[in-house]
């Protein structure tokens, strides 16, 4: 089985592909430590959550006020405010900003490649 962490050898080649892909991996295992950093700090310190238990009523409420305000919209916002304040949603973002910086840096070293065939055929 292969090593994946193979790539980081490639921070020291005197290679641009090898290089690029090597800070990739490095972006996407800091990623997965970052989101995993986000997820226990918003976990460790989460606020109390309104919810129908806690206060009666009052998400009725406030859905009805927010379709009142800006119209039908209104309540579908509200739920993704509510969605990207959980911490594993936040945990999500981070790593999904990772994975695409990661994506480009591989492309780019792809794009190297392809570079570096190109000007050996010629």
């Amino acid at each position: 089985m292969p090593n994946p962490l193979r790539h980081l050898r490639g921070l020291w080649s005197g290679r641009k592909a090898e290089r690029l892909r090597a800070i990739g991996v490095l972006v996407l295992l800091l990623g997965v430590a970052g989101a995993a950093a986000r997820y226990w700090i918003d976990v460790r310190s989460a606020d109390a959550v309104m919810d129908e238990l806690s206060a009666p009523g009052y998400l009725r409420a406030r859905q009805r006020e927010a379709k009142n305000m800006m119209g039908p919209m209104g309540p579908i916002l509200l739920e993704w405010q509510d969605a990207l304040a959980q911490p594993w949603m936040r945990a999500l973002l981070v790593l999904a900003a990772a994975a695409l910086i990661t994506f480009v840096f591989f492309r780019a070293a792809a794009v190297a490649d392809e570079e570096q065939r190109a000007g050996r055929e010629a």
